[in-house]
């Protein structure tokens, strides 16, 4: 896969007005205009990135509606029961909300489909199943946009239902009582990217409000939010969602309660990941979101709710070590069936003819095919989907995607083939006869086609700015901690580095590599991840794109570069 890179012409007099004026470093200064940070006003909201970056939950459309509901439900006494989805937003999600109405003093059911048995979001069997436990009221987490049927069959049995939901909205709105999403056309919520557990926090914020004005409070404790920020920062890094914004400050607090949580199934997660403070955005990225995603993946997600929501030692401990167990199980499965797939693909792979990569693995497990179709991206840069054949003879599968195109509006022009599809303009997923495959592959390819051009095809890295090797030092790393939590939309900043070199090398574990670089006085260690095929073709000097990162040892920090992709 070819890779190029670039760094924006920006106006020298505009980084040093800036630099200036916030009193950092013009490095920094730059960073922050790459980032669209290219004012005072904006300079300071982003350092600062205070609670005022928090919107009014109530500019959510139809959100005063659901807690008038809410509240009518708890008041007459009637079962509640929260719907969840299979992944980390959705257990998390589904885990903020019992324990919030727990503290409230108010019983409330969850229920988590079962990925492989069930599918995603509300479905007739548990619906029947909930009417039978006397449920009168469903509030959906990071689920329920789309789900028109299920909706209208609570209805006939006597359930109302509350969409709390994140991912885009169809030509129509399902029947439930009341939709806080804010994908909605008439929704006026001004921040656009907030995840599945971000708006049932919001749920959080508004029926708190409300429940003060009806006096509910005289009789039961009220709840300090606070407390939960923990559990939505690993939501909030884990689904993707743009780390800016309210997004930003949801997680930087949410690290800093991390780091001395007093839940016990965090606690036990933590110690089973090897996890100490100072906690970052990737240990919940790559460490936590991973565990708390495979049990989903493989067996029931319910296991990551009694994981999060147990206050008994002995059970969390017991939760999280099977959850580590079907991390590593999950690894190997997706390890082989990634394999095969790319594989597959490399023999007949061809930049020029092919725009987008749809591959069909009959035997594969519902449960890895959207990480095998990151794979597919990485190693390739072409929007992927990887199908499965399911037990009822149907066809499922999981869509990864690329800069520039919109998965959901690809899936409508295929729309004719399928029988259901839904998610986000990165990820998607897909259902369809395995007659279809075949013709879905040819309509993506068109869908695909339609929205980007070849030079889309080719990854574009966005360099911040050149470094030479005695600018990394403690001071520029110490600035650009400044500019965490990174994720989406506040990338880690890229530095490219040219005839850096090279006075030491050597491979580290299975697969990597580790460097040092020296020029005159100054040098610098270097890791290289999966990089060790590269072994030697690295001579006396290289060219390289890089993130910094301190690296603590043993109560010492010490600047570290992290190659991204060598130049040669």
């Amino acid at each position: 896969m070819s890779v190029a890179w670039e760094i924006p012409l920006l106006d020298p007099d505009q980084i040093k007005k800036l630099s200036s004026e916030l009193g950092v470093s013009e490095i920094l200064g730059r960073v922050l205009i790459n980032r669209g940070v290219d004012t005072l006003d904006k300079g300071k909201a982003f350092l600062e990135n205070n609670i005022d970056q928090v919107h009014n939950p109530f500019l959510f459309q139809d959100m005063e509606k659901a807690c008038e509901k809410i509240f009518k439900t708890i008041s007459d006494q009637e079962k509640i029961c929260i719907y969840g989805d299979y992944d980390v937003d959705g257990t998390t999600a589904t885990s903020l909300l019992v324990l919030f109405f727990q503290g409230l003093g108010v019983p409330v059911e969850y229920y988590i489909p079962n990925r492989l048995k069930e599918g995603y979001s509300l479905n007739k069997n548990a619906i029947e199943f909930l009417a039978k436990q006397k449920t009168k009221l469903i509030i959906t987490v990071d689920n329920g946009i789309m789900a028109h049927e299920g909706i209208l069959f609570a209805n006939s049995l006597g359930i109302d239902v509350i969409v709390t939901d994140h991912h885009q909205v169809g030509e129509t709105l399902p029947e439930a009582h009341a939709i806080v999403n804010p994908q909605r056309q008439d929704c006026p919520y001004p921040f656009k990217g907030i995840c599945g557990a971000g708006v049932a926090f919001k749920l959080m914020l508004a029926l708190r409000q409300i429940l003060r004005k009806k006096n509910y409070f005289q009789n039961h404790k009220e709840p300090n939010l606070k407390q939960y920020l923990d559990l939505l920062a690993i939501p909030t890094v884990c689904d993707v969602v743009p780390l800016v914004g309210e997004n930003r400050f949801f997680v930087k607090e949410g690290l800093k309660h991390l780091g001395h949580t007093k839940r016990v199934g965090l606690k036990a997660l933590l110690q089973i990941c090897k996890i100490k403070p100072p906690i970052d955005t990737y240990d919940l990225g790559f460490r936590v979101g991973p565990r708390l995603n495979a049990c989903g993946r493989l067996e029931e997600a319910s296991l990551g709710v009694q994981l999060l929501t147990s206050e008994n030692g002995e059970t969390v401990w017991r939760i999280a070590k099977k959850l580590d167990e079907l991390n590593q199980e999950r690894k190997m499965i997706e390890e082989k069936i990634s394999k095969t797939a790319i594989s597959k693909i490399a023999e007949k792979f061809s930049a020029q003819q092919m725009t987008s990569l749809v591959v069909y693995e009959e035997k594969a497990h519902l449960g890895v095919v959207g990480l095998v179709a990151s794979r597919l991206v990485e190693e390739f840069y072409r929007p992927s989907f990887v199908l499965c054949k399911m037990e009822n003879g149907l066809v499922k599968g999981s869509g990864r995607s690329i800069p520039k195109v919109n998965l959901v509006k690809a899936l409508k022009d295929c729309e004719d083939i399928l029988l259901n599809f839904g998610g986000h303009e990165a990820a998607a997923g897909v259902t369809l006869e395995e007659k279809n495959v075949i013709t879905f592959k040819e309509k993506f390819e068109k869908a695909i086609a339609k929205q980007i051009s070849p030079k889309d095809l080719i990854k574009t890295i966005k360099v911040d700015t050149e470094l030479f090797l005695n600018d990394i030092q403690s001071p520029l790393l110490q600035e650009l901690e400044l500019l965490k939590p990174n994720g989406m939309k506040n990338p880690k900043p890229v530095f490219v580095g040219k005839k850096f070199q090279i006075s030491h090398k050597r491979i580290v574990g299975n697969d990597h590599l580790k460097l040092q670089f020296t020029n005159h006085d100054t040098t610098v260690e270097a890791i290289a991840f999966r990089q060790a095929k590269n072994f030697n073709r690295l001579e006396k000097e290289t060219d390289l794109l890089f993130h910094l990162e301190i690296n603590r040892f043993n109560d010492k920090e010490i600047p570290q570069i992290v190659v991204k992709e060598f130049l040669f």
